[in-house]
């Protein structure tokens, strides 16, 4: 399944949909719990075996959540979520990028993210960077595994 939204110049989207490609049709997808991309990229992308997901922030129903320990947490929920819609799930994570403002940040997102992979150790960087879009104070990438 794949996840299609289409974000215009002025910063509006268009419908979001999945496209079954089993039977290679359209269904509509409001209800998928995931962020909308915030300018000219996709949730993500499949090559082969892999899934790259793009960065989520810790964006829910439109808006940042408050304080970083809740957006690394949304971020989370977000990237789940993309991952499961696109047919994987977190244990086929490989490798994370985890970008933040304030390196000060690193243990809060550091045991939030650990909740959220239990066992599971994919590689990972942390990257303390200038800003983020939205004003956002974390954010996650991934490249998955699905082969």
């Amino acid at each position: 399944m794949i996840a299609l939204a289409t974000v215009f110049g002025d910063g509006t989207t268009g419908c979001e949909c999945a496209v079954d490609s089993q039977a290679d049709r359209l269904e509509d997808s409001k209800d998928m719990l995931m962020s909308t991309p915030v300018a000219h990229y996709s949730a993500y992308h499949r090559a082969g075996e892999w899934i790259i997901v793009s960065g989520q922030l810790g964006v829910r129903d439109g808006s940042l959540e408050d304080g970083v320990e809740a957006q690394a947490r949304q971020a989370l929920v977000n990237l789940k979520s993309v991952i499961e819609s696109a047919g994987a799930t977190i244990t086929d994570v490989a490798k994370c990028t985890v970008f933040m403002v304030d390196i000060n940040d690193f243990a809060v997102i550091n045991g939030i993210y650990a909740e959220a992979f239990g066992d599971h150790l994919p590689a990972r960087s942390a990257v303390c960077v200038k800003a983020l879009p939205l004003g956002g104070l974390v954010e996650i990438e991934a490249f998955v595994h699905a082969g």
